[in-house]
């Protein structure tokens, strides 16, 4: 059981940065598009 739940718990983690990363990109690469 712990050991579901700390790998439900990393890819939370994971979908988390990705989620950032794709956010810092959005705001770093559109506004030098436009």
């Amino acid at each position: 059981m712990p050991n579901n739940l700390s790998h439900e718990i990393s890819m939370l983690e994971t979908l988390d940065m990705v989620f950032v990363c794709w956010m810092l990109c959005n705001f770093f690469i559109l506004p030098n598009h436009i």
